[in-house]
């Protein structure tokens, strides 16, 4: 567990710097041109979305069978060989079978805008190296290099502002835009691929079991699983960002990426603690180390949901002040809804903690792509049904309903299995009052005005978040980097 909390703090550095860009561009640059946002949104989060698709399941089989490989030189390269002429195959499928459907896609679609066609164009080499990067990531994560290859994958949100003031003041037309995207996905992949290299003519120092070869039966078994498995997710938790464009317009997709992207710095410590997790966890299975595994998940549950529920509250206030000072901000008048919406979904996540990871490392890996298959189906026809009724706010919810439901089979499941659960009535408690603060925040905003409304949150959030750590003891871990924080503070 301490290698996890000393590798996520220094990941969770990399993304809250990361956050911080993305929220000055959020706040006073993308609100400026909702549509531009929306269409430089359309080309990324679409390609993303078709990251699976071509990943296939090199993802977590890169991380499961990496150990398994034995530790000289030329076992580690003939794997890797192997995991890369797969990736090769499936970018030649994926373009193939999207190129014969794109024309149905696009029927499909009912977004109005005339250049939706040579927009969609440029999703293919988004995906493509989209999918590069996630799989040359996860790969180095099994070498315990995770900081500086995420801090690579994210180098286009970093240029992302930049391109759009050029578009948006300096007459770069939208398409010169999007290959300027392009570039900074493909400058990401070239120094990922020298980080590869550069590992593999060092001497490894990682401890390798002495496990059989794994078989070739084994190995694709695990891998269409993995697929399957990950593309249900997609399906539960990202089809919003490619559904809204799809069946509205650029501009309200504008608005829900802003919206996404605020809630979705609530999730930020999460992130960083699933990736130095899973090779962990790939390991403690291996081991059959039962009790590390409890301990990643107990730990990260109370932490992270902590952690996740001052960031909410403190997202909410930001939500409700901007409108007060700046003109750009005044009509968006969804963001916050959808900010407490998809907090509250995100940080229910992060009280569910590493469950998708234990299972996913297991003997039971299926249940995992059970869970998301039934809620994929699910979702799609949530995402349908309520984008059509309730537009952007529909999305939030059906993306909540997804997430909800996948935890609470996952959490069953593992108490089933291993008798392990996350819950506590103190963290239930903790959970609950979050809840029930952005509700009421919520409703005071519409009806009492912004100013109201922040008082009271930000009252409730400092005697809710101190109460819980420094009398309930929700999150010891925590509590005791506060008391050395506040230790070198006083000298």
């Amino acid at each position: 567990m301490g290698i996890i909390i000393k590798k996520s703090f220094s990941q969770t550095a990399v993304k809250i710097l990361l956050a911080i860009i993305g929220a000055i561009a959020t706040i006073f640059i993308y609100p400026q041109n909702l549509e531009l946002n929306g269409i430089f949104g359309f080309v990324i989060d679409t390609g993303a979305f078709f990251i699976p698709f071509i990943l296939v399941g090199l993802g977590h089989t890169s991380i499961r069978f990496f150990y398994s490989s034995n530790g000289d030189g030329r076992s580690r390269l003939s794997f890797l060989w192997s995991l890369l002429r797969l990736l090769i195959l499936n970018t030649i499928i994926f373009t193939t079978v999207l190129y014969f459907l794109s024309e149905t896609i696009l029927g499909w679609m009912l977004n109005p805008s005339l250049n939706l066609s040579e927009y969609f164009t440029y999703v293919v080499p988004a995906a493509i190296l989209f999918t590069i990067n996630q799989f040359l990531v996860r790969y180095l994560s099994n070498y315990k290099k995770v900081t500086i290859p995420i801090l690579l994958q994210n180098i286009y949100k970093i240029s992302l502002p930049i391109i759009f003031l050029f578009v948006l003041y300096y007459n770069v037309d939208i398409i010169t835009g999007i290959w300027m995207i392009l570039s900074a996905l493909l400058f990401s992949t070239v120094v990922l691929v020298w980080m590869v290299i550069r590992n593999f003519s060092r001497t490894n120092s990682t401890s390798f079991s002495e496990d059989k070869e794994v078989s070739t039966s084994e190995f694709y078994k695990y891998y269409f699983w993995a697929f399957a498995s990950s593309v249900g997710t997609l399906m539960a938790f990202r089809l919003d960002g490619f559904m809204i464009p799809a069946l509205m317009d650029f501009a309200s997709s504008g608005e829900y990426r802003i919206g996404l992207f605020i809630s979705s710095i609530v999730s930020i410590p999460m992130q960083s603690v699933l990736a130095i997790s899973a090779p962990i966890l790939s390991e403690s299975w291996k081991e059959r180390n039962m009790q590390e595994i409890k301990a990643v998940y107990h730990k990260g549950s109370r932490n992270l949901l902590f952690i996740g529920g001052g960031v909410i509250l403190g997202l909410i206030i930001l939500v409700q002040f901007l409108p007060l000072v700046l003109n750009t901000w005044k009509d968006m008048h969804l963001v916050l809804t959808l900010v407490v919406i998809i907090g509250l979904t995100k940080l229910f996540d992060m009280f569910s903690s590493t469950n998708t990871l234990i299972i996913q490392y297991s003997p039971w890996y299926r249940f995992n792509t059970y869970v998301v298959l039934f809620l994929m189906i699910t979702n799609v026809a949530l995402n349908y049904i309520l984008i059509l009724r309730y537009g952007i706010i529909g999305a939030a919810l059906a993306t909540g309903v997804s997430i909800f439901l996948a935890n609470n089979l996952r959490t069953y499941f593992l108490y089933r299995k291993m008798s392990i659960h996350p819950f506590t009535t103190t963290s239930v408690g903790f959970y609950l009052l979050i809840l029930t603060i952005s509700i009421l925040s919520l409703w005071l905003n519409q009806t009492k005005g912004g100013l109201f409304s922040i008082t009271f949150t930000a009252i409730a959030a400092v005697l809710v978040l101190t109460s819980f750590l420094f009398i309930w003891n929700l999150a010891p871990e925590t509590r005791q980097i506060a008391d050395n924080i506040m230790r070198r503070l006083k000298g």
